[in-house]
């Protein structure tokens, strides 16, 4: 297991301006937007007759990886001191997102941090397993996890900035996360180490990535400008971020 030991005396000095919840998530509560979310994934065409076949045989599928779903979070809450000259700082680790840049310090005022994992997800086998089952049980993680960061998203972050922030127009910005907005991927491990993730089972694997496979981690933060988004191009690029002032995306 690869890791981004801190010593404890720096654990210290960064959870002293950070609070955080541990959340359980009931599998009920997001199987409505986890079937959707993998629905929309196949393609399936509810017109077709073969459709209810395919659909009957993901079920069977989905039955056979429920003892293995396992929705948990953490979720960490810092303060607006956090975001400073275009980037997320937390005692010595930094955070880079392309877009950071267009955003003023004046504007943010918190970020949060979140990790969700769906668990292992594994299909439970009996006999041979077929390939289509195979990316069944994919598609459904890859569904769980999406439905599980949607309810932090709307169910936990929004409704304490709500009860947080009484009378003033604040709002979430873009999500950022390792592997968009040209975060590279291998931040996943500094989230990790930061919010303590092996408290939900997460661990960080020697490339880097965390694991179980179905898991994600990202982050938001609370602005008090509503006007500050991000275009579709600027999610997967790539370029410095120092030169985001002269791209001709979004004029």
């Amino acid at each position: 297991m690869h890791s981004y030991s801190l010593d404890r005396g720096y654990h210290r000095l960064y959870t002293r301006r950070m609070e955080k919840k541990i959340i359980d998530i009931k599998e009920e509560t997001v199987s409505f937007h986890a079937r959707k979310s993998f629905m929309e994934s196949c393609g399936f065409d509810m017109g077709k007759s073969e459709t209810s076949a395919m659909i009957h045989m993901a079920d069977e599928v989905r039955s056979r990886m429920h003892n293995t779903i396992n929705l948990k979070a953490v979720v960490a809450r810092f303060g607006q001191e956090v975001f400073e000259k275009g980037k997320v700082v937390i005692g010595d680790e930094e955070f880079k997102c392309n877009f950071f840049s267009q955003i003023p310090e004046t504007a943010v005022e918190e970020v949060y941090f979140y990790v969700v994992t769906a668990g292992k997800c594994e299909l439970k086998k009996q006999g041979d397993v077929k390939i289509m089952d195979q990316l069944f049980a994919d598609i459904w993680g890859n569904a769980y996890v999406e439905a599980a960061a949607a309810e932090i998203k709307e169910n936990v972050i929004e409704k304490e900035i709500k009860g947080r922030f009484p009378g003033m127009n604040v709002c979430l910005s873009d999500e950022f996360g390792p592997g968009y907005f040209g975060m590279p991927v291998s931040e996943s491990g500094k989230f990790a180490e930061i919010l303590d993730a092996e408290q939900i089972q997460v661990y960080v694997n020697e490339n880097g990535l965390m694991m179980p496979p179905k898991t994600c981690a990202g982050m938001y933060l609370v602005l008090n400008r509503n006007d500050i988004k991000a275009e579709n191009a600027c999610i997967r690029c790539q370029g410095n971020p120092s030169g985001c002032r002269f791209c001709s995306v979004g004029r």
